[in-house]
């Protein structure tokens, strides 16, 4: 393989992508493809849960009645054997029958003589210690063994022994009483059948969108393949398979592109970091470890501070993948709950492990393994220096005063 050879396929392939996308932009005009009402709010993890849960209601504002709730329970494989009208969807429901618990169930369904607790990871939120024990504690009380917990996870490795302990886990599988599911994929498949069922275009469209905003949260497959859009990668796929340098050139690129997103996302993360720092000035100190792998973080924070604190931006997942902004406390603090009662005003988040708070970034910032994004930072695009910045600054002006009067008090 040498230069001309590299000249030609990206200099042919160049030319074929923008007729493909000229094209596009045709018939955008008269489907709008990529207009999505999901692209003006921002919905985390309890606000996808009240999604579903608004969907699930018989009584719902949807008019479907019991179509979506019977399509979710089919998909779940769970036993019915009461009245759906019947059924009561709740949200953020208290674990009222374990003492001294403080945990919520996401989704709870109620059929009456039964019922599925939901617990869903769409975000890929840490679990809590005893979380999902607890959880089926619960559901054991309120309907004396006649439950299903179905846990929607990231992937495929279900709730953490720290969550759940081995045995209790096989216990409560092997009785149908426990239900691992890829979080995307299941409630992308009920999304389909409902769509295939609801009989308002208006609800249908909904779907749509909801479904492919999905689609944004969890961009990569399984096997860590990025997304692309359906036209680009029909061409690029037919130019690699076009003949056999062409198929060499592709192949020994495709070996590279994670080499290739490091180099992007180091340089971007440098940037960034300096971005940050002249918005702040000079009280504060910025430390950048990368954005790539799961350790990586720019962390954020004043030379005064206990050593345990700090504000951090950082991918939860490897390769730059679901990037978060939180806030750290590496021990433990009363000053916790208030961090997190106060930043819940600026916007709800979540809590687990040594993060007292923490939100994660929405589409297109949050999975910085994106073609679209890594050309915005090779371009050093200031709009995605400000927009990341500014999910930054306003947590930051928050708990700052806070960590400042904890560090008072201890001096």
């Amino acid at each position: 393989m040498n230069t001309r050879q590299l000249d030609r396929f990206f200099s042919s392939l160049k030319q074929q992508v923008r007729m493909v996308r000229n094209a596009q932009r045709e018939r955008d005009l008269f489907i709008a493809r990529d207009f999505s009402v999901f692209d003006y709010i921002e919905p985390n993890e309890p606000k996808v849960s009240q999604i579903v849960a608004d969907l699930l209601r018989p009584n719902g504002e949807h008019g479907q009645g019991v179509v979506f709730l019977a399509e979710f329970l089919k998909q779940l494989g769970a036993p019915v054997d009461a009245r759906l009208e019947d059924a009561r969807i709740e949200t953020e429901t208290p674990t009222v029958h374990i003492p001294n618990s403080k945990k919520r169930v996401d989704i709870l369904i109620d059929l009456t003589t039964s019922g599925v607790g939901v617990e869903s990871k769409a975000f890929g939120a840490e679990d809590q210690p005893g979380q999902l024990a607890a959880y089926a504690s619960e559901l054991e009380e309120r309907f004396r063994g006649r439950f299903t917990l179905l846990y929607l996870s990231r992937d495929s490795t279900g709730p953490s022994s720290e969550s759940l302990n081995e045995g209790d886990r096989q216990a409560l599988e092997a009785a149908g009483k426990l239900v691992v599911r890829p979080c995307l994929r299941f409630l992308k498949a009920w999304l389909e059948a409902c769509e295939k069922a609801s009989k308002a275009d208006k609800v249908r469209w909904f779907l749509r969108d909801f479904s492919a905003f999905l689609g944004t949260i969890g961009e990569q497959d399984e096997g860590g393949s990025v997304a692309t859009k359906d036209g680009d990668a029909e061409l690029i796929l037919s130019y690699a398979l076009k003949d056999k340098d062409d198929l060499e050139i592709a192949l020994r690129i495709g070996a590279q592109f994670e080499e290739i997103r490091r180099a992007v996302i180091k340089r971007f993360s440098d940037m960034l970091a300096d971005y940050i720092r002249n918005a702040l000035g000079g009280s504060w100190q910025i430390e950048n470890r990368g954005m790539f792998d799961k350790q990586d973080g720019i962390r954020i924070f004043k030379p005064t501070w206990p050593k345990d604190w700090w504000v951090e931006l950082a991918p939860d997942l490897a390769g730059g993948r679901s990037v978060f902004v939180g806030v750290r406390n590496m021990g433990s603090s009363a000053v916790n709950e208030t961090v997190k009662q106060q930043l819940d005003v600026l916007k709800r988040g979540s809590t687990g492990g040594t993060w007292p708070w923490y939100f994660y970034l929405r589409p297109p910032c949050r999975d910085w393994d994106s073609p679209d994004l890594l050309v915005k930072m090779y371009e050093k695009d200031t709009g995605l220096l400000d927009s990341l910045t500014r999910e930054i600054l306003p947590v930051i002006e928050v708990v700052g005063p806070v960590i400042d009067e904890l560090t008072a008090a201890k001096s």
